[in-house]
């Protein structure tokens, strides 16, 4: 019989040499640097294009556990991290946490026991997650530990201070290992790309650029924990009904996993949720959990390389950013005295205001129409604005532009640019645009119809929600057709109340996706 001593002598590190994969990133003949490291949350590490391994090297079962983990990310892991953040579909940190779930998950389908991977720190987690109230994080966390012993420790943390998230987290692990095993069987059936796959999406043999199609799970899943991090969207008509479903169900859930959470043999299991001063309800209600769906797969799309350039702006327009004088009721000195007998609001005095600016993206796709008068009004109707239009039908890889600016600071060109009939950019133009607003307070307005496509590609609810979640973030106003928009321009100068719009498209996948609607 082997003493422990002897397993603490043995030296059996990891030989990730010998796994192959379809992207090329481990084919070139190369020794991997293994350094050994504690069987601790947070030692073991592998990075697949440095080759180099961080893992325990004794003969304990959590080390041989660990070994099998980190050998998993070396097979399955994308070599380079950058390309999927840089397609902004979900945050890193997102799909860090799904990754170390689909990791796990692959192992126990292999045979190895994940449920001894805990290292007895998740009930201090827990607890110190909680007492901040930090859901965006007890969200992630939940996904990093999902499958692993460690989940009911965590969860007791959680209730020592918050006992009403218990039963989201414990819902959020769930839904999360219910979608694993779906694209599983899924992938078993010949119905969908299997989970371990490291076929790259294009073909080629690039691991530094080329998208892993296995990996487009993890993406699609991350997206939707994202959701469910990030403070819900409510609507308006429907958010006193929802927070009476959550008062409503609380009691129940609360009942049904007081047994599941609570950790054997520990003195404070008998007084979890003691400290009912925390007790607070979860961000987000049992309704909006069970209604936000992960898009699958098959949604994965993805957009062209943004390519700028502005046209010769040739014309000038009137009107700029400067200060101008509006008429007022209140102030010092009536300088419009004659207000006094006209004006049905007698706004006799002056104020005054800046000129905000704005910025104008067109969705110059084929469905869409652009000519120079429309350049001019919505100059006319925001003065220093900038307007811009986009369109595309290839990945542009080669600089070919396909945003141009058409107006800016007070001059516009005459040459509109022929449509080249497809969106293929929505997204990045989108998130262009945000960042040349003039001040913090200047409108983005977007005239699309919301048919937004990648190249090549048709319409998917992934990429559609990524441009739904930016709209949300940074207040971007949708209008159909160039018309509207300058009516909804004018609307704003002359500070009328505005009224959101959203295209059918937009209100389709939302409701699909988060089984809420937009507000309007």
């Amino acid at each position: 019989m082997t003493t422990i001593m002897e397993m603490k002598r043995k030296d059996l590190r990891p030989m990730p040499e010998l796994i192959r994969r379809k992207d090329g990133a481990n084919d070139e003949p190369a020794e991997w640097t293994i350094k050994p490291c504690a069987a601790e949350r947070g030692a073991p590490m592998t990075a697949v294009l440095p080759k180099e391994m961080h893992a325990p090297i004794q003969d304990f079962e959590l080390d041989r556990v660990i070994r099998a983990h980190e050998m998993m990310h070396a097979k399955v892991s994308p070599a380079d991290k950058r390309t999927w953040i840089e397609r902004g579909i979900a945050t890193e940190r997102g799909m860090v946490a799904v990754e170390e779930a689909r990791v796990n998950f692959l192992i126990a389908k292999v045979g190895f026991d994940v449920s001894i991977l805990e290292d007895n720190t998740e009930l201090v987690a827990g607890e110190r997650i909680s007492e901040r109230g930090d859901w965006e994080e007890a969200v992630y966390f939940t996904a990093a530990l999902s499958g692993c012993g460690g989940m009911n420790k965590f969860l007791v943390g959680i209730r020592r201070h918050r006992p009403a998230w218990a039963p989201r987290l414990r819902r959020i692990h769930e839904l999360l290992q219910k979608e694993l095993r779906r694209i599983d069987r899924a992938a078993d059936r010949g119905g969908d790309t299997p989970l371990m796959s490291t076929r790259t999406n294009s073909g080629r043999l690039d691991p530094s650029k080329e998208l892993v199609r296995g990996y487009f799970h993890v993406e699609a899943i991350a997206e939707w924990l994202d959701r469910l991090a990030e403070e819900p969207h409510k609507d308006e008509e429907q958010e006193e009904d929802e927070e009476n479903q959550s008062q409503e169900g609380e009691g129940e859930d609360n009942e049904r996993t007081e047994g599941n959470d609570t950790e054997k043999g520990d003195p404070a299991s008998a007084g979890v949720g003691a400290k009912n001063e925390g007790n607070f309800n979860p961000p987000l209600s049992k309704a909006d959990l069970e209604a936000q769906k992960p898009t699958t797969n098959r949604e994965a799309g993805s957009w062209a390389q943004l390519n700028v350039k502005e046209q010769n702006l040739t014309r000038h327009v009137p009107g700029g950013l400067g200060k101008k004088r509006i008429a007022s009721n209140m102030g010092r000195n009536p300088r419009r005295i004659g207000n006094m007998l006209t004006d049905p609001q007698k706004r006799i005095f002056d104020r005054k205001i800046k000129g905000n600016g704005g910025v104008v993206l067109i969705d110059y796709s084929g469905s869409m129409a652009l000519n120079e008068k429309d350049v001019l009004q919505i100059m006319e109707a925001a003065p220093g604005c900038t307007v811009a239009c986009y369109t595309t039908n290839s990945y542009d890889k080669d600089g070919k532009p396909n945003l141009w600016v058409l107006g800016a600071r007070g001059r516009m060109t005459t040459l509109i640019p022929d449509s080249r009939g497809g969106n293929g950019v929505d997204h990045p133009a989108l998130v262009w645009a945000i960042q040349q607003k003039q001040n913090a307070n200047a409108p983005v307005v977007w005239v699309t119809d919301g048919g937004v496509v990648g190249p090549g590609q048709g319409y998917k609810d992934q990429l559609a929600l990524q441009c739904i979640k930016t709209c949300l973030k940074s207040n971007v106003l949708i209008r159909d057709d160039v018309e509207d928009a300058v009516e909804l321009l004018n609307d704003i100068s002359a500070r009328k109340p505005i009224k959101r719009w959203w295209p059918l498209y937009f209100r389709t996948t939302y409701k699909r996706q988060t089984g809420k609607r937009l507000e309007v």
